[in-house]
């Protein structure tokens, strides 16, 4: 009988142990991908890496699947709110890789890009640059 015992807190230890250590590795990949956000309290701070903003906003236009597709943009703090024709079109790997902090997709029509401090700036070559 006490061996038995011995045996099922050991096998409950390495259940624990095993969950523990899964449980640990998937949070860090998680963190990682910046899936989590700062402490509250804690503040992130987003700048655009280019500083010319109407290069910036030319880069942007094929990520967001061109003139055509972009129906208006404002500004809207550290966001560009940019309403769009078709979610098809739109490619967040060519957003991400012109230096913005973060895409969001609120909606099929709605698209939110994480631009910084000169959000308001950058909405206005965008919208030059769309034609609008």
């Amino acid at each position: 009988m006490e061996s038995s015992m011995k045996i099922l807190i050991l096998a409950v230890l390495l259940l624990a142990a095993f969950l523990l250590g899964f449980l640990y590795v998937k949070y860090r990949s998680r963190r990682e991908r910046g899936r989590y956000l700062p402490p509250k309290g804690g503040r992130q701070h987003v700048t655009l890496e280019s500083k010319d903003l109407g290069k910036t906003a030319q880069q942007l236009l094929p990520g967001l699947g061109g003139r055509e597709n972009i129906r208006s943009v404002t500004a809207d703090g550290a966001r560009l709110r940019i309403e769009i024709a078709q979610y098809s079109a739109v490619n967040e790997t060519l957003l991400r890789d012109c230096g913005v902090g973060g895409v969001l997709r609120p909606s099929k029509t709605l698209l939110h890009i994480i631009v910084g401090e000169r959000a308001g700036e950058l909405a206005e070559q965008l919208r030059e640059a769309a034609g609008l």
